[in-house]
């Protein structure tokens, strides 16, 4: 059960410690305060716009037409509707059975696959490219670890949020993380710990963009060795 407390800055309260009835009770409010058009000029939104848009283009300039795609965390397809005239095969994996759903509505072409599993659990299919966007910021460090272990593809774009002492981002995660009050929180990554988990997995690590206080959201390339 999820009470959104107000819809346009997406702040919730949620009775759940379970990650998928979390997940089915915030992501469709969550994207909706994130990327409708009436949400634009909302602050909070300007994050996870900018990552999606810098994901999408960094996607496309570093892809071939015809790229196999894995998509973790992937919601009801925000990202993958934007892909869909440059992948030629497309797997998204979420949690939320109800995410899900809405992405299989999309009308996306038919190699466009929507998965229902939890991909901490799962064993990863093939890919060129494995996406997530908002998944490090919900596993611990030993989950990210186990995560980039079992991954079975050559590159990985994907998002992780550091900790500025000063950035509203902060402020915000406080208020909502306390609201919840269960297991599932938000958290932080300095760039060194990423380095590290990604170069004991055997990844390769370059930032296509850098965290900074007032967007502390950065994105990674990374590249199987």
């Amino acid at each position: 059960m999820c009470l959104n407390l107000n819809p346009y800055w997406g702040i919730y309260v949620l009775d759940t410690n379970t990650a998928k009835q979390y997940w089915e009770g915030k992501i469709l409010a969550w994207e909706e305060a994130r990327y409708a058009a009436r949400s634009a000029m909302n602050p909070l939104a300007w994050t996870v716009r900018n990552r999606l848009s810098h994901a999408e283009k960094i996607i496309l300039d570093r892809t071939q037409p015809g790229v196999a795609i894995l998509e973790l965390g992937c919601g009801s397809g925000v990202l993958a509707e934007r892909l869909a005239g440059h992948c030629g095969n497309y797997i998204g994996v979420d949690i939320a059975e109800n995410a899900i759903t809405r992405a299989a509505a999309r009308g996306l072409p038919a190699h466009f696959r929507f998965v229902a599993e939890d991909l901490t659990k799962m064993p990863l299919p093939w890919s060129d490219l494995t996406v997530f966007l908002g998944v490090t910021d919900w596993v611990d460090s030993d989950l990210l670890c186990e995560l980039f272990e079992k991954l079975k593809t050559k590159n990985l774009l994907f998002s992780y949020t550091q900790e500025y002492p000063w950035s509203p981002y902060r402020i915000y995660r406080k208020l909502v993380d306390g609201a919840s009050g269960g297991k599932q929180h938000a958290r932080t990554y300095s760039q060194q710990q990423i380095e590290a988990l990604l170069s004991a997995t055997n990844f390769t690590m370059e930032i296509v963009v850098k965290p900074a206080p007032h967007n502390p959201g950065g994105l990674i390339w990374a590249q199987r060795v």
